[in-house]
């Protein structure tokens, strides 16, 4: 049947004097521009969530030649970790759980640096890194006893306010 129409149409519109004209396409191609050899084809910086970046790469108060223990002989304590506050974007939505963070405990117990593992949305991680960075520990120690500047992991829990 297909090929009985597409015999048959070019010759009744040949009849009728009309010639057969191909199809138009039905949207207009895209117009490509040339592209200037000074910008790169790829960004070469792509800007990322501060959430992402390494500790190392946060403005520490210690010495940058001197990286965090991971595990070091004595962990840091935690003296003052007040909790976050909910914040009132997030009370619609009343979404609970737990924001998990890398933090930098520094010689004198202060929380230098942080690095979000698991986030949670609508204001969340914002409110458990003002929290976190105003928690005090005492410090870590190595196995001579001396203060060093550690990592640890915290997990910092989310409910909503109740009604």
């Amino acid at each position: 049947m297909k090929y009985l129409a597409a015999l048959l149409i070019p010759i009744a519109l040949a009849c009728c004097g009309r010639v057969a004209q191909p199809a138009r396409p039905t949207r207009k191609l895209p117009v490509v521009l040339p592209r200037d050899p000074r910008i790169p084809a790829f960004p070469t910086y792509v800007p990322q969530s501060p959430y992402q970046h390494p500790l190392y790469l946060f403005p520490p108060k210690h010495h940058l030649d001197e990286r965090p223990f991971r595990n070091p002989a004595t962990p840091p304590v935690p003296q003052k970790t007040p909790p976050p506050v909910y914040p009132p974007m997030a009370i619609p939505s009343g979404i609970s759980g737990s924001i998990v963070m890398d933090i930098v405990v520094d010689r004198d117990g202060s929380v230098s640096g942080y690095r979000i593992l698991k986030p949670l949305p609508f204001g969340l991680n914002e409110a458990a890194i003002i929290a976190v960075t105003s928690w005090k520990y005492t410090p870590a120690r190595n196995a001579e006893g001396k203060p060093v500047v550690s990592v640890i992991t915290v997990t910092v829990p989310f409910k909503p306010p109740v009604r």
